[in-house]
């Protein structure tokens, strides 16, 4: 309850100040560096009260990643069983882009109820990672195999494309 009155009297002081322009998609703004603490003394009164994790997955993520991924790593240990805690931290690292572990995430914890949901979630977050390499792959060949007439150009473009599809393979 604390933690939701601080993030609201933050968000009515930032709109008094700024004549009512508040960004509920950037709560960067507001400063809330005293939200995590504030979810974390719940967490140690009462691990398995799920409320203040679902909460901090949503709000904290936009104001330090670590301490929502930190917050979310304890509730799941707190709560093994809770799908919703490891959908919320496949989910911030899925933000991040960071598809493999979010998909490693996902797929990790098949055995809590919400299985078929966690399969396909696991299965999207790799699927995206490997669109956004081969689109990222695309980029760089279209830029490196542009005609070139020079020789010393043409060895550097040889050398890039041969380091890309060294990456391809290793992926």
């Amino acid at each position: 309850m604390r933690s939701l009155q601080y993030v609201g009297g933050k968000i009515v002081r930032y709109e008094d100040a700024h004549e009512g322009r508040f960004n509920l998609g950037n709560l960067s703004s507001l400063n809330l560096k005293l939200l995590a603490p504030l979810l974390r003394v719940k967490h140690d009164l009462d691990p398995q009260f799920m409320a203040p994790y679902e909460y901090g997955a949503v709000i904290l993520p936009e104001v330090n990643q670590d301490e929502a991924i930190s917050l979310l790593n304890y509730g799941i240990a707190a709560n093994p069983s809770s799908w919703r805690l490891y959908h919320y931290l496949g989910y911030i690292y899925w933000q991040q882009e960071d598809y493999a572990q979010a998909s490693d995430i996902y797929a990790g914890r098949r055995k809590v109820a919400g299985r078929a949901r966690m399969d396909g979630r696991a299965q999207r977050a790799y699927e995206s990672g490997r669109r956004l390499r081969a689109k990222r792959r695309a980029k760089c060949i279209a830029i490196f195999t542009k005609p070139r007439t020079m020789k010393a150009v043409k060895e550097m473009v040889t050398k890039q494309i041969m380091r890309l599809d060294s990456l391809d393979e290793r992926t």
